[in-house]
């Protein structure tokens, strides 16, 4: 087992902010993290930040958390950038780039077992590129014939692309480099071009959220199929209707958070045609209120078996499972995931959860997800333009 390792700091000068700032609703960090904190027989997840408001993020995921000290955030040198290095015990790191959002854990598990079977001395990710390339000079790095100007004749190149770099951690703290420039030292293993994308610039993080966001859009056509059958919008309550959160008034009453903007989206959704129920674990005399401001009738709540309750809503409008969209954002949700016709998540529920989601919105529960999955299904079903 070695060690996986996310590390963050807010002080990047060509592209400002890029660890926190909105990146298709969701962050650069918060994305890495739940791709890669989730149970992996390949590594044991770290991550490693000074400033507060990445250390609170890391909270939000199962992982090794290292708080660096204000020299680490804010050196320059990499020995001092990474001086904590020593608080890990496995002798074998790969550091993880965050500023490549579309790495994937298949990727690392991949390249980690290919790194063991060869028994290299360190390891980096890699694209090869035949591009024409010189020194300032005007040599010939690898175009060494002009009369052909084929460029897929020239010898390759390989382009570090820092997404990942796995190294010998003794080595690195006595020497201060990942690897030395030797036969497996590094390793190369290719991966794909779009994994290898790393925002490093403004134009970057715009181009590479821009894919981000068609990417989700593709989501959406691939089950429009689906969504087209839907005639009825089933709604778990907290952190789906509500953002999770448990408040207390002075007397010790309880209060929750809801979105008004949920409220004209199923407005929208009732007058289409589409019916809407509410099932959760939660019996609440707010629930009840929000329900009936709502004008939702189908309300059942305390439920422990939610595929009860869902066939109890079949039976009374003569309809089948794949005419049911359902949103949950919770493991007590993922037995009606296994049924309905499309299944939504939110973007804050657990990773597993939302790997089985058909769909996850980019908005949080409480913050408008309910609104976006009934114009998704307005969307396909012709009723909002």
């Amino acid at each position: 087992m070695i060690a996986g390792l996310i590390q963050a700091r807010t002080g990047s000068q060509r592209c400002k902010n890029k660890m926190l700032r909105d990146f298709g609703n969701t962050n650069l960090i918060s994305l890495a993290l739940e791709k890669f904190s989730v149970s992996s027989k390949s590594f044991n997840l770290y991550f490693a930040a000074h400033e507060e408001e990445l250390l609170r993020i890391g909270e939000n995921f199962e992982c090794n958390k290292i708080k660096r000290d204000e020299s680490s955030a804010k050196g320059e040198r990499i020995e001092v950038v990474m001086n904590y290095l020593q608080q890990i015990p496995e002798d074998y790191v790969m550091f993880i780039n965050a500023c490549c959002p579309f790495l994937t854990l298949d990727t690392l598990e991949k390249a980690i077992h290919c790194f063991k079977e060869n028994n290299a001395l360190s390891m980096t990710a890699v694209v090869k590129t035949h591009t024409w390339y010189y020194f300032q000079d005007g040599r010939p790095v690898n175009f060494l014939d002009p009369t052909n100007l084929n460029t897929k004749s020239t010898e390759p190149l390989y382009a570090v692309t820092h997404a990942f770099h796995i190294f010998n951690k003794k080595r690195f703290l006595e020497n201060h480099y990942f690897w030395a420039h030797g036969e497996n030292d590094p390793y190369f293993f290719e991966i794909p071009d779009k994994e290898a994308i790393d925002i490093d610039t403004e134009l970057e993080f715009q181009i590479a959220e821009s894919l981000y966001a068609r990417e989700q859009n593709q989501i959406t056509m691939r089950i429009s199929e689906k969504l087209s059958k839907i005639k009825m919008f089933i709604m778990d309550v907290d952190g789906v209707l509500t953002d999770a959160g448990m408040y207390y008034s002075a007397t010790g009453d309880e209060m929750k958070k809801f979105n008004t903007r949920d409220g004209m989206g199923l407005k929208l959704l009732r007058k289409s045609g589409i019916k809407q129920a509410i099932i959760t674990g939660e019996d609440t005399q707010i629930v009840k209120d929000r329900a009936r401001k709502l004008k939702i009738e189908d309300v059942y709540m305390g439920i422990e078996d939610k595929r009860e309750a869902l066939k109890a809503l079949l039976a009374k409008y003569s309809m089948s499972y794949d005419e049911i969209a359902f949103i949950g954002d919770d493991i007590n949700d993922l037995e009606l995931f296994d049924v309905v016709g499309v299944s939504f998540s939110v973007p804050d529920a657990p990773f597993h959860v939302k790997s089985k989601a058909d769909y996850v919105t980019r908005t949080k529960g409480g913050e408008g997800a309910v609104r976006e999955v009934c114009e998704i299904i307005l969307k396909v079903k012709g009723a909002l333009k």
